[in-house]
């Protein structure tokens, strides 16, 4: 969240320029001239602003203007803004037509399909060495991309914990059962979406009853006054 003269004073800072005191007008000075020197030696110079839906719209001015800079008829930087969905709206809104102008190309990224959120796990796993264990059966990644409506920070999220579950609890393969009591751990956390309510098939209910009657009769009233967390649970 900076200001317009601190977003421009953190990209020279980005780029390595002494530019941490200097006042406004030697700040632009100094990257026209690192831009100009980057385009003699035919370098580009590329901007990429991840959480760009923080910016205030005087940051995102601020970072419009940088494209007027120009050698001959070339730009001199391209900038790329990345940002969750509040930054299409606010680049939407009528104060930002000039911006909008300036635009070549414009993405929204959706959430992951269920195979690509599998697809997305396994990438990661193996990226930092996993060798199969703990392994994911075909049902968690099911679940998984269920709770997550495949979004990745929230697949990062949530498989985080799910390995340090299966850690704690020595297991070796993830579960969907692991995962549905994890998810439901998180949303309790986070206030987040509570867990649906498990459709139990007729004789599996008559089997979870049976074993349910079996045990000690002081858990009953245990088990009536927590009705609402077994439900949640189930």
């Amino acid at each position: 969240r900076l200001d317009a003269d601190d977003i421009l004073r953190a990209v020279g800072i980005a780029y390595g320029l002494p530019v941490r005191t200097v006042g406004k007008a030697v700040l632009l000075g100094a990257l026209e001239a690192f831009f100009c020197k980057l385009a003699v030696d035919n370098k580009r110079a590329l901007l990429v602003v991840d959480e760009a839906q923080n910016l205030t719209p005087q940051a995102i001015e601020e970072l419009r203007m940088l494209s007027n800079f120009q050698l001959a008829d070339k730009a001199l930087l391209q900038s790329f803004l990345i940002g969750q969905p509040e930054l299409r709206k606010q680049l939407e809104s009528p104060a930002m037509e000039q911006l909008r102008q300036r635009v070549i190309a414009s993405c929204h990224l959706g959430p992951l399909g269920p195979e690509e959120t599998r697809a997305y796990i396994e990438h990661r796993m193996h990226h930092v060495g996993w060798s199969g264990e703990p392994s994911f059966d075909d049902a968690a990644f099911e679940a998984i991309h269920q709770w997550t409506g495949g979004i990745p920070r929230k697949v990062n999220l949530l498989c985080n914990r799910l390995l340090l579950a299966a850690f704690l609890s020595d297991a070796t393969q993830i579960t969907a059962a692991l995962v549905r009591a994890t998810a439901g751990d998180l949303a309790r956390e986070t206030g987040g979406a509570r867990p649906p309510v498990e459709v139990v098939p007729l004789r599996e209910a008559e089997s979870r009853a049976a074993a349910a009657t079996a045990l000690a009769p002081q858990a009953s009233q245990t088990a009536q006054s927590e009705a609402g967390e077994v439900v949640r649970m189930a």
